[in-house]
């Protein structure tokens, strides 16, 4: 099924192998920054609408393909109309969190819904828009209402015919909830046919936006690799880490977090990320300060969060933080307390980790509160060492929670605090 087919219930019947000829399509042209198309008086109101989108944060894809067409499943939990889709062609790279793409590429989309009726969705009526490296594109609004929690899903081919022919990868397919991701290598025989090679990992919308159907909040979250994921395949909806899990399909979310990121990082290199964030939310959830907590200075990590929280503010969002999770080593796997020990000094207990912590807690301000997982996971407040209920690791590596720890942190996200005006 051709990811661009608009199939109503007539089409419906086996599934054949359909192909898109690549030098049929137009071009958009080129263009430097965000490229968006006129928003009517309408759509001024238009926020983030969907839940499981967010920034590329797998890397790139290997260049070993030409094209990939994804799908990912989406909750709409306010339901929308006019929804937009938000590509981008810039992934972090080694020594930029923001990093261009390496070449061009080409994006195609569509929205399916119901499940089988699939809606293409142009760029300045175009069917497709080519990015060069580093810019993003905002579709023209599509004409399909979809109701409070609607569930639909994104179909995105993206080709790319210029050298080293990769693209951004943004999340890992979930076959559970109906994600798959199809790769090749001929630009004129683009197919999700069965032959055709399945990836884990799916190029996809950065953001869905669109006028809500009722009034609500829409979060964008902010993090590091702690929430950037878990291994397996995450809870019922497919969501991973334990704010995912929390938002679930409750409220909009969008997850920005980057492996590696520092608060100090985000200040230097968010120039693309806060573009997208825009005033598409109402408020962020910051998982960020355990890169700057491993480095320590005390005062400085004060300053910088300080410096992070109003900049989000500016941007008219209300800013949470949670607490810094920690970081430890383990003899048995992390299958008992006594086998731990902290991977570094400044997560011991009294010291910067647990500081800074206690400053969280104090509700400095700009920021509206905090969520406080470290009691759910650790055998005391800023103790260092995670907990192993009944010989369970929360952790398989030592600063990552898996599924049994997510779901135990995500107990510390209040939605009420986050679903109040």
């Amino acid at each position: 099924m051709s990811p661009l087919r608009n199939e109503g219930p007539s089409d419906r019947g086996p599934r054949r192998r359909i192909f898109i000829s690549a030098t049929a399509w137009t071009t958009f042209g080129l263009f430097a920054g965000l490229i968006n198309p006129p928003i009517s008086a309408e759509e001024s109101h238009a926020s983030s609408v969907g839940t499981r989108v967010g920034y590329a944060a797998l890397d790139l894809s290997d260049g070993a393909n030409r094209w990939m067409v994804s799908r990912l499943s989406h909750t709409i939990p306010l339901g929308a109309r006019n929804l937009q889709l938000v590509y981008g062609n810039f992934a972090p790279g080694p020594h930029d969190f923001e990093a261009d793409g390496p070449n061009p590429i080409v994006v195609a989309a569509a929205v399916e819904f119901p499940e089988g009726n699939v809606y293409p969705v142009r760029f300045a009526g175009r069917s497709d828009i080519r990015l060069l490296p580093g810019q993003m594109a905002i579709s023209d609004p599509l004409s399909v209402i979809l109701p409070p929690g609607g569930r639909c899903f994104t179909r995105t081919r993206v080709i790319a015919d210029t050298p080293p022919y990769k693209w951004p990868l943004v999340r890992s397919a979930n076959p559970l909830v109906g994600d798959w991701s199809a790769t090749g290598l001929d630009i004129n025989r683009v197919s999700d046919a069965p032959e055709a090679r399945r990836e884990p990992k799916c190029f996809g919308p950065y953001n869905m936006i669109g006028v809500p159907q009722r009034p609500g909040n829409a979060v964008v979250i902010l993090g590091d690799s702690v929430v950037c994921g878990e291994p397996g395949p995450g809870d019922q909806h497919g969501d991973r880490g334990y704010i995912e899990r929390a938002l679930a399909t409750n409220m909009p979310w969008c997850n920005f977090a980057v492996p590696g990121e520092s608060v100090a990082a985000f200040i230097r290199q968010s120039t693309k990320r806060r573009a997208m964030i825009g005033h598409n939310f109402t408020k962020v959830v910051s998982a960020l300060g355990i890169a700057d907590v491993r480095n320590g200075n005390e005062e400085l990590i004060k300053q910088n969060m300080h410096s992070l929280w109003k900049l989000l503010g500016d941007q008219g969002l209300a800013v949470f933080q949670t607490t810094i999770t920690t970081h430890t080593n383990s003899i048995d796997h992390w299958t008992s307390v006594g086998g731990q020990s902290v991977a570094n000094p400044n997560f011991g207990p009294g010291g910067v980790y647990h500081r800074i912590n206690d400053w969280i807690r104090s509700g400095p301000p700009p920021l509206r509160g905090y969520f406080d997982p470290v009691p759910a996971v650790e055998t005391g407040i800023d103790s260092g060492i995670w907990l192993a209920p009944e010989n369970q690791p929360l952790t398989l590596d030592g600063p990552h929670l898996d599924r049994l720890g997510a779901m135990m942190a995500e107990k510390a996200i209040s939605l009420p605090r986050l679903q109040s005006q």
